[in-house]
């Protein structure tokens, strides 16, 4: 978007030669942008809306509204109480056009208030009041402060602004002309009637309000007697900056006379408050990158953003951004992430206009960004629509690894459930209150480095559906120093998958840690592309030449190969237990409970079963289901040529 603002289409400017919405055809809207000096810039053409439908002509009336937020700066801004004041700009500088009418300090802490005339006189400490102790003047003049309440680290105006400087004054005057018609320009009129006024006392010289400041004569409260003075005569505005220990400078328009005057007079008198918007901060970013491939950002606006001047060090032709699929580019954008290289070690020093915060717009799937000019944590980023992926924020440090934070003139991979916004801000609180839960807790691991880097791969836990996205990796990049992952650019697996890995020039390190429970019946097996197995149980080591490019992981179940019968689990028991046994091909079986008068207390198995591992339960009852008594107890299993038996305690 252009710095400017949007002109909607009206009478006025069909008259003055700007037809924003005449001759239109359906399908086919133009609005004008303005530039800050009134001049048409460019138009943006709305469609495919239909002309003489009122439904259509609310949406572009609200999108319009929208643009005109993006492209000419703030129309309101809300106070520490929730006054929302309009606002205007003027020049280079954004004021607020009402008078200030807060009653707290930005910190929380109440602004005292309710002096009599001789309290109000004596003070010495921060105050408000309303002229003649009258709340309704306040709903039109807004409140009068002492210069005490305005010099404070906490703050009487909006996140954002401050009171504004006597040199500021002066650039609000010159840029309207000098005093001697700056005051007329500021007073508020009636709009087409002007100098006539619904407050100022007449004759209100001067006044035309062209600024679109609309000074009130709000009056003051006299610092030495503490009366109420010039309602409707003159308007006295503090600036923030001292004359001397007793005194300050403000600034006055009366009501007869265009000019505004500069004075200054003693810090207990109570005046008009406006607040003007904070410059942007100039800041300067060190941001530190690696030999080779790098993931950065704009940490700053800059007016030359090529990559060639922040970057000097960087290899030509080496910047990529990414939507959807890489492209090349020459500058950076704000909030977007690039790969760049670099052939050294190395940081640059990059200044410019400070980034507070900053809305991206994501697309479905992986986007690349890039932050503001201050780390944002992941739990403090702004997401609205709930779309952000959890788990899937990565940075880059010669291989992926998950981001906490997002740190200034780094770019960064985000993975989105659909289209929509994140906000990046300096002043976010953490907003996601609840513990990020990590499904892959308990995984058997495969570390896989080269040396210099490493990834880790994650199989065998079972993982719902819904939460397998957050265990997905972003794109890779064909130079990047290292990368391993599984199929469908996984970092986890539950049964098999192959394994390919980026940069394998050097010899590679598989460390593994596997943990099989009881009775898992089963074994994984590592696979070199040369057809070469490894067995994987516990932990351990192995070595793989570079020429390695493809592998693989598998679950295998093991079969057995003899019968057998396995001690009971738990043992002792209450109120049940698991027996176990391997037939290593289809076979009869009974498995049999005794007592330890060698009588029979009931039969679990009878029937042919199936080659494998097979288990059963035992609820401590007899054939008839009644529970049996506490003690020693034998289970039998005969199965073709083999019988075993073993001792079980049941314990109540």
């Amino acid at each position: 978007m252009i710095e400017g603002r949007i002109l909607p289409w009206t009478e006025d400017l069909q008259d003055e030669g700007y037809p924003v919405w005449t001759d239109w055809e359906a399908g086919q809207r133009d609005v004008f942008f303005l530039d800050r000096d009134g001049v048409v810039d460019t138009t943006f053409n709305i469609t495919p809306y239909d002309p003489g439908n009122p439904e259509d002509y609310t949406y572009i009336m609200n999108l319009i509204l929208d643009l005109r937020n993006e492209t000419w700066g703030q129309d309101t801004v809300t106070d520490i109480d929730g006054n929302v004041y309009e606002t205007v700009q003027i020049g280079e500088q954004l004021w607020m056009k009402e008078n200030l009418k807060v009653t707290h300090y930005n910190n929380g802490d109440e602004i005292p208030t309710g002096y009599s005339n001789s309290e109000w006189a004596s003070l010495s400490t921060g105050a408000y009041t309303v002229y003649n102790d009258n709340e309704i003047n306040a709903d039109t003049y807004g409140y009068l402060y002492n210069w005490y309440a305005i010099d404070l680290e906490t703050g009487v105006c909006p996140e954002g602004w401050h009171v504004p400087t006597d040199d500021e004054w002066t650039i609000l005057s010159d840029y309207l002309g000098g005093s001697d018609i700056a005051g007329g320009k500021l007073k508020e009129c009636t709009e087409g009637s002007c100098p006539e006024s619904e407050y100022w006392n007449s004759p209100n010289e001067g006044a035309t309000n062209e600024s679109g400041f609309t000074g009130l004569p709000g009056g003051c409260r006299g610092g030495g007697s503490g009366s109420y003075l010039y309602l409707g005569g003159s308007g006295f505005f503090w600036s923030s900056t001292e004359y001397n220990s007793n005194l300050a400078w403000f600034w006055v328009p009366y009501y007869d006379t265009s000019v505004i005057y500069r004075d200054y007079d003693y810090k207990g008198y109570g005046s008009s408050v406006r607040c003007v918007m904070d410059e942007p901060e100039v800041g300067t970013i060190l941001v530190p990158y690696s030999t080779g491939w790098n993931m950065v950002g704009l940490p700053v606006l800059v007016e030359d953003a090529s990559y060639g001047t922040l970057f000097s060090d960087a290899v030509n032709g080496t910047l990529y951004g990414y939507e959807g699929s890489y492209y090349g580019s020459d500058v950076l954008e704000a909030g977007n992430g690039y790969w760049l290289v670099f052939t050294t070690d190395g940081s640059a020093e990059i200044s410019g206009e400070e980034i507070t915060s900053l809305t991206i717009s994501l697309s479905e799937g992986w986007n690349l960004i890039a932050g503001i000019s201050s780390p944002v944590a992941v739990e403090s980023i702004s997401d609205p629509g709930s779309i952000i992926v959890s788990g899937t924020i990565y940075g880059y440090g010669g291989s992926y690894y998950n981001a906490e934070a997002i740190e200034p003139g780094k770019g960064y991979w985000l993975n989105s459930f659909a289209d929509g916004e994140i906000t990046l801000s300096s002043t976010a609180f953490a907003v996601k209150t609840v513990e990020q839960v990590n499904h892959l807790e308990g995984s058997n691991t495969l570390e896989l480095s080269n040396g210099t880097h490493s990834s880790t791969l994650y199989f065998g836990k079972d993982v719902a559906d819904e939460h397998k996205n957050s265990y997905s990796l972003p794109p890779t990049f064909p130079q990047m120093a290292f990368d391993a992952r599984f199929t469908d650019n996984m970092k986890y697996i539950q049964d098999a998958g192959e394994i390919s890995v980026i940069n394998t020039n050097s010899r590679l390190t598989l460390n593994y840690s596997v943990n099989l429970d009881p009775g898992e019946h089963l074994k994984w097996v590592f696979m070199t592309n040369s057809g070469k197995e490894h067995i994987l149980n516990g932990t351990g080591e192995i070595t793989l030449p570079p020429e390695t490019k493809g592998m693989s992981l598998e679950k295998r179940a093991i079969f057995p190969d003899v019968y057998a019968l396995y001690q009971n689990y738990p043992n002792p028991f209450n109120p049940v237990t698991k027996i176990t046994y391997q037939l290593p091909e289809e076979s009869y079986v009974a498995v049999t409970i005794y007592n330890l008068a060698g009588q029979k207390v009931t039969t679990l198995v009878d029937g042919r079963r199936s080659g494998g591992f097979h288990a059963v339960d035992w609820y401590g009852k007899n054939s008839n289901g009644e529970s049996v008594a506490s003690g020693l107890y034998f289970f039998r299993i005969e199965a073709e040529n083999f019988s075993k038996t073993l001792k079980m305690l049941l314990l109540k």
